[in-house]
């Protein structure tokens, strides 16, 4: 099987999530609103370093990861010193929301509120995104406890290393996180792609989980859904290491799980171990998936061990 190319099934999958997320619409403003944004000292000097931000430098796209850690990391360095509060991060959100509208580039906004709360004052934070155009890279190599409010984003919690709460649909979590804890609520599609450690629990259904994960622990509550991608499968895919825990997944699907480490375990059984099939019968039995639960209770039942 060859293994697909990680930018290759990302323009798979949000082609797909354009369709799953597509019934989830942005709360609009009314036209009417007035924020009340009150330009502190901290608040200026947050709008100046947003405002010197050019995308357009040789860095290049936000989409090549090289980039978009030197642009955090600019960003961040200008930031330095101000100690953004809550109120601060706030007023930030009310500006973009009324006078950014729809004009400002999702990605350069996601890592910009990041910087500004990974160098805030505070060890929590509240971002509270509903009602305003999509905002990705948010929680981007996350140091305190957040909680997101959103109605879709993409590439939430990466490199993330504290606490993340998210609610809302999320194409991207979690990537190459170092540890903390990550927990959705919601759907998502691309889950802890090289997750090097740390927790992500899901809530809600995912799609593509934990490629070429290398440590951590991810724990699907709902169902993995089938991918159409064909060559990309649903879940530990070029996975060394971790643990994939998987509550149900669609056993018809032409492809499982070809982990080369860690452990998967679905419906409470350990499936994986080490990259290797406990089971093989169940990979030719047509019955999928519910021959495997059966014949596992039985032998529970039994007192046997697998």
């Amino acid at each position: 099987m060859r293994i697909a190319a990680p930018a290759e099934s990302i323009r798979t999958c949000r082609a797909m999530a354009s369709g799953r997320f597509g019934h989830f619409k942005p709360e609009t403003e009314k036209k009417n609103r007035q924020a009340d944004i009150r330009k502190g000292p901290a608040l200026k000097r947050i709008l100046e370093a947003w405002h010197s931000i050019d995308l357009d430098s040789p860095s290049g796209s936000l989409r090549c990861g090289r980039a978009t850690i030197e642009i955090y990391d600019t960003v961040a360095d200008r930031l330095s010193g101000i100690n953004a509060r809550q109120t601060d991060i706030d007023a930030f959100i009310a500006y973009l929301k009324v006078r950014e509208s729809d004009h400002h580039d999702a990605d350069k906004a996601g890592l910009f509120l990041s910087a500004l709360v990974n160098t805030g004052c505070q060890k929590s934070y509240r971002i509270d995104l509903r009602g305003m155009a999509q905002l990705n890279q948010v929680a981007f190599r996350n140091c305190k406890r957040i909680t997101v409010q959103c109605y879709k984003g993409e590439y939430f919690a990466s490199y993330n290393a504290a606490q993340v709460t998210i609610r809302g649909n999320v194409f991207g979590v979690a990537i190459g996180q170092t540890g903390g804890k990550t927990v959705v609520h919601g759907d998502c599609i691309h889950v802890a792609t090289k997750l090097m450690g740390g927790e992500v629990i899901v809530l809600g259904s995912a799609e593509n989980v934990g490629f070429m994960m290398q440590g951590g622990r991810v724990d699907i509550k709902g169902r993995v859904e089938p991918v159409i991608d064909e060559n990309h499968i649903q879940f530990g895919e070029a996975m060394e290491g971790g643990e994939i825990s998987v509550n149900s997944y669609d056993t018809e699907s032409v492809d499982k799980p070809h982990p080369y480490g860690g452990r998967i375990i679905i419906a409470g059984f350990l499936f994986f171990e080490n990259g290797h099939q406990l089971l093989p019968f169940v990979r030719n039995n047509p019955e999928g998936l519910n021959s495997l639960l059966e014949h596992l209770e039985w032998q529970r039942k039994a007192g046997s061990h697998l």
